[in-house]
């Protein structure tokens, strides 16, 4: 029970069960988390933040003194970097600098979709390193479902080897990652909302 509660924070029953593109990836997964979250903003609004996640760019939009206390050192942005706009597919995203090499993106379909996978299924340099990670596909989709306000959702795909991938996943990843979802949902939203209402204020502005 608490555990179906921390994985699927800010989600319908619905949006639990319903398939999800890309959840072909990892198929028979031994963890899904789907969390989701409404923004007032349409996609396209959304989806250059989105662009530009990455331990080494905007970073996660979560919190920073958890991930100071981790060691990753990532910095969450509080604007859109034109640098940080060029993400592409079949590039990289670094997520956690500490344990591995980073995610490979599967998709990215704009302005709607990012898929992300990591594991020794998708990538290389996971062998030797990350054996006990076999897949992982995270995948965040965006969808309008009124004319300024976008649903959100995020699912990640996992599947692991032996007692050390057990240990990573279910004592490890799992709750982390309902904290750090949870604070990068709200920190996005925060961000692409006060970026939104910021430029109608300007707006009104100019035109009074």
């Amino acid at each position: 029970m608490i555990r179906r509660w921390y994985n699927s924070w800010g989600s319908t029953p619905h949006e639990v069960d319903a398939p999800l593109i890309d959840d072909d990836l990892v198929p028979d997964p031994m963890w899904v988390a789907t969390h989701s979250i409404d923004i007032e903003a349409p996609p396209e609004d959304v989806w250059p933040w989105l662009l530009q996640i990455g331990h080494d760019r905007g970073g996660f939009y979560s919190y920073d003194w958890l991930e100071r206390l981790f060691g990753f050192g990532t910095h969450n942005a509080d604007d859109i970097n034109p640098a940080w706009q060029d993400l592409q597919q079949g590039g990289s995203v670094l997520t956690m600098p500490l344990i591995g090499p980073p995610c490979k993106v599967a998709r990215l379909d704009p302005p709607t979709t990012i898929t992300l996978v990591l594991g020794t299924r998708f990538l290389d340099e996971c062998r030797g390193i990350m054996d006990w990670c076999e897949a992982v596909s995270w995948v965040f989709l965006l969808k309008q479902s009124a004319p300024d306000r976008t649903r959100m959702n995020i699912r990640v795909r996992a599947r692991w080897q032996g007692l050390i991938g057990w240990l990573a996943f279910r004592a490890g990843m799992e709750p982390a990652h309902a904290i750090m979802q949870t604070g990068m949902n709200r920190g996005l939203k925060k961000r692409v909302e006060a970026k939104r209402g910021a430029l109608r204020s300007a707006s009104r502005a100019v035109a009074g």
